[in-house]
């Protein structure tokens, strides 16, 4: 699978953000997205999950034109953010139950829960979100965002508020998804964790998104 972006621009007010971006993603690979605060990072990450629109470019999927906005394809896509996208009132497993109602997966109790323990929340499944600490909202996030199997995984630096065993459980889902040649672009300002499995980057600079290999970025 292969996912072309050509011409993507997107502009705030006078401000563009993104100018004719060009670049790629292929499945089976983890790439870091880079670039300093503002450079359009999680806005490039909104328009690939369409969540947002853009002022102009076209995207393909395996040279077909492809939409992430329209209603057969949101099942392709999942996109961790900066707002866990979390039900404060409800329990984990409620929140997982909702969102399987959403995307119509039809997991039972058994299935949830396996996706909770997956992420070290097991234990935590009948507890309401609200007192949750940062970190296990991320963690239940991070199950959100694999209850329905994406192809396409968009993450929003992904870390964030992950203790060390939680960025060791991240690290081994990342590298679980990418045996199932899944598309994983993730942004990231801590490259000692992502660079130890990324198999290249991609930089926002000036409104254009230039590929990286590992040994440039590190060097």
């Amino acid at each position: 699978m292969k996912l072309e972006v050509r011409g993507l621009s997107k502009r705030f007010g006078k401000t563009k953000v993104l100018n004719s971006a060009e670049f790629s993603l292929q499945s089976g690979e983890i790439i870091g997205l880079l670039g300093k605060n503002g450079a359009g990072k999680t806005t490039l990450l909104r328009l690939l999950a369409g969540v947002s629109r853009a002022e102009s470019g076209v995207f393909y999927l395996d040279g077909q034109p492809w939409h992430a906005s329209k209603n057969e394809n949101r099942r392709m896509i999942a996109m961790l953010a900066h707002q866990p996208w979390l039900y404060e009132n409800l329990t984990a497993i409620e929140n997982l139950r909702f969102y399987d109602q959403l995307y119509h997966c039809q997991l039972g109790e058994t299935a949830l829960r396996q996706l909770l323990a997956k992420v070290g929340l097991e234990a935590n499944a009948r507890q309401v979100v609200r007192g949750f600490s940062r970190g296990m909202k991320q963690r239940l996030a991070i199950a959100r965002c694999l209850l329905h199997q994406p192809k396409i995984l968009l993450m929003d630096e992904p870390f964030t508020g992950l203790d060390d065993d939680g960025s060791q459980m991240l690290l081994q889902v990342l590298q679980e998804e990418r045996a199932k040649d899944h598309i994983i672009l993730a942004s990231t300002h801590e490259l000692s964790q992502l660079g130890t499995i990324a198999d290249g980057y991609l930089r926002v600079e000036a409104g254009k998104v230039l590929a990286e290999s590992p040994t440039e970025v590190l060097a």
